[in-house]
């Protein structure tokens, strides 16, 4: 999205989106990709009701346990469909946006949009940040 600048509008607030530099979006992916990483593998939290019926059967329950430390600590990598299922997701429509607004927009902070980015609004700001990226068009290519 580097290159694009507009304006993404959440209820009544609206938010000046600014290009990012190289740095910060790598910044930005790298922020991303560990919250995505973060919200994928959090196998403990996937599994707490299940745990919670196993607790009846403590040979089974520690034999879960064993396998949830595994699978945390060796856990797959993320996929792309993962990565976007997170960007798409109310916190990661939120991380974009204070990243890409925060310039521009003053008094913009991470915990507002948290609170005004739902899923019932993340894919409208999602599609407003996408159409801004494509209005920019490509970048001219660097001699």
């Amino acid at each position: 999205m580097t290159g694009a600048v507009g304006v993404v509008t959440v209820g009544e607030l609206q938010v000046t989106v600014t290009p990012l530099t190289m740095i910060e979006e790598r910044a930005l992916r790298r922020v991303m990709e560990k919250e995505a990483l973060t919200a994928a593998t959090d196998y403990y939290t996937r599994s707490v009701k299940l745990l919670d019926a196993m607790r009846s059967n403590p040979f089974a329950y520690e034999i879960a346990i064993k396998q949830l430390v595994t699978l945390t600590a060796t856990g797959p990598k993320l996929s792309d469909e993962q990565f976007y299922e997170f960007r798409t997701s109310p916190a990661g429509v939120a991380i974009e946006l204070w990243h890409r607004g925060r310039k521009a927009t003053p008094g913009l902070t991470l915990a507002g949009l948290q609170a005004v980015i739902t899923e019932a609004n993340a894919d409208s700001v999602t599609f407003q940040l996408e159409t801004i990226a494509e209005s920019a068009g490509p970048k001219p290519a660097t001699p």
